[in-house]
């Protein structure tokens, strides 16, 4: 994948990103894009994500539903939007097949139906288990990824690869399922514990050495 055309949308830069299935979408990145994207599901913001959705199921862990999935769910609320918040325990041992069951569960009593829209709202435990949910959910609903991780908004969120573990490996049950778009907010990396910060700034290195060097030496500079 790759993404050639880059623009500024107010305070947001939008890189369109090629995906394996031949389509594209945006990647957003910028401060407060999270109220930003209330309003485009809305269709009140610069950006129209496709019809207006029936409902919004908001897919985070325990710690970031506390931290920004309340919150955002009222933003949804307010916009006029239907919307509803879905936890599960943080950590990748709850990446699992019995979890995506808990969550569908869940999306069954809500009656939540294929004109609905997941957006899976954390790191990249939650964009891999949202983002199955939104794959297999009706043969496949609407995604928006909205990582709160360095690693998620430089990796994960992006190239549309969502899966769960299996006891034998990890990520061994899944599927390719692009999200309508990809909104990382590096506001919500003000929180990020400085452990996980250091370890998406490993995975930009990474990326810097095999691909680009002027990215390598703008991080190592800084």
């Amino acid at each position: 994948m790759q993404g050639p055309a880059r623009t500024l949308t107010g305070r947001r830069r939008a890189i369109r990103v090629r995906g394996t299935g031949g389509g594209s979408y945006p990647v957003f990145v910028g401060r407060d894009l999270l109220a930003r994207l209330a309003l485009d599901l809305a269709g009140r913001g610069p950006f129209r994500l496709g019809p207006r959705p029936a409902r919004i199921a908001v897919i985070s862990d325990s710690r970031v539903a506390v931290l920004y999935g309340r919150r955002f769910v009222k933003s949804l609320v307010r916009a006029g939007l239907r919307a509803e918040l879905l936890t599960f325990p943080a950590g990748e041992r709850h990446k699992t097949r019995e979890m995506k069951a808990r969550l569908e569960d869940r999306l069954a009593r809500l009656r939540f139906g294929g004109d609905g829209l997941v957006v899976a709202l954390g790191g990249g435990v939650t964009g891999d288990l949202g983002g199955f949910v939104a794959a297999t959910w009706h043969r496949g609903v609407a995604l928006v990824q909205a990582p709160t991780t360095l690693i998620a908004q430089l990796d994960a969120a992006i190239g549309g690869k969502v899966a769960v573990d299996h006891p034998l490996a990890k990520n061994l049950i899944g599927a390719f399922h692009a999200p309508a778009a990809v909104y990382a907010d590096t506001a919500a990396l003000e929180t990020l514990p400085m452990d996980e910060f250091r370890a998406g700034l490993a995975e930009a290195l990474k990326c810097g050495a095999v691909l680009d060097s002027r990215l390598f030496d703008r991080i190592e500079c800084d």
